[in-house]
């Protein structure tokens, strides 16, 4: 847009790489399943959680089902039989792919959310969607072109999960305890997992490096 070149985006669907995941051998026994109450269909409930705190009277590091934004996504989507959650986590950054590192690549790649803590942590457990090329090959322009460049891209990647989530979600059967559950996944943005220059990129913030003269002490200093 703002370099006014045309350049290649390579991507991948969004829903091949959800089936991908559902389909994975590795992927297909009961314990790597993040559930609530060990129900598909069970509905978060925060007085559950905090009882449960209570009686072991602190309050311990869990998954991400007990945090507000899964709550939040499961009330707005999950209103009829059959719904089930499975939030997508994605996690973007920077590769280098010459000895020298000034040629990148940045993958933008996807997890589900009904997989437990331990299993995301797996390499089968993620997908590769798609690749924002390197900027620094793009003619000069001002930082404001770069970023909406960055998005302009960004947007094309994730063009097919916009689709997605306007319609009803994933049909699916589900294995799960012996029992098959024929469901619908809604699959909403649950977070990103990526460092401060990439955040500052993603929400179109002012970034800088140690050794800029800048008028703030850090990004959230508003004096």
């Amino acid at each position: 847009v703002h370099a006014q070149i045309k350049t290649n985006v390579v991507l991948h669907s969004v829903k091949d790489a959800i089936y991908s995941l559902l389909r994975d051998p590795r992927l297909q026994h009961d314990d790597v399943f993040l559930f609530w109450g060990d129900d598909p269909f069970g509905k978060p409930v925060l007085s559950d959680y905090v009882d449960k705190c209570v009686d072991n009277a602190f309050v311990e590091i869990s998954d991400i089902n007990t945090g507000s934004r899964y709550w939040e996504c499961h009330a707005k989507l999950c209103t009829e039989d059959g719904h089930v959650l499975c939030p997508l986590i994605f996690f973007i950054d920077k590769t280098h792919i010459d000895v020298k590192g000034r040629l990148c690549l940045e993958p933008l790649c996807l997890t589900l959310g009904i997989f437990k803590e331990e299993v995301r942590r797996e390499p089968y457990a993620w997908r590769t969607i798609g690749y924002v090329p390197n900027q620094d090959t793009f003619p000069g322009s001002s930082p404001h072109g770069k970023n909406a460049d960055y998005h302009t891209m960004l947007s094309v990647i994730l063009e097919e999960l916009k689709e997605l989530q306007k319609g009803p979600g994933i049909y699916w059967e589900l294995s799960y305890k012996g029992v098959v559950h024929k469901l619908i996944f809604k699959v909403p943005l649950l977070y990103l997992i990526v460092d401060s220059k990439a955040a500052d990129q993603l929400c179109a913030r002012f970034s800088c490096k140690a050794s800029d003269k800048i008028q703030y002490l850090c990004r959230y200093c508003n004096i």
